[in-house]
């Protein structure tokens, strides 16, 4: 008697879960946030876009190898006991 309910609940949350899904998916929960934008995008605004981003994602690159590299020049001094301005 144990397995049948058992088995019954899960027949339950997974058409439950199936109703849930189609519900959401309607109302377009399961979308992007900005999907009413790229839905609409052509292929030179894609492309456009992608480079944008590329480009950001290089500067981002290179601002952190920066302030790394200006961490370690200050790790440096302070063990030597001069100011970073003197390296």
């Amino acid at each position: 008697m144990w397995h049948r309910t058992v088995g019954v609940l899960e027949k339950s949350a997974r058409g439950l879960e199936k109703a849930g899904e189609f519900v959401a998916n309607t109302f377009g929960f399961n979308a992007s946030e900005y999907d009413y934008v790229t839905s609409t995008m052509t292929k030179e605004q894609w492309e456009a876009s992608k480079a944008r981003a590329r480009e950001q994602r290089r500067k981002s690159m290179a601002y952190l190898e920066q302030k790394e590299k200006e961490k370690k020049e200050e790790v440096v001094a302070a063990d030597i006991g001069v100011t970073k301005d003197a390296l």
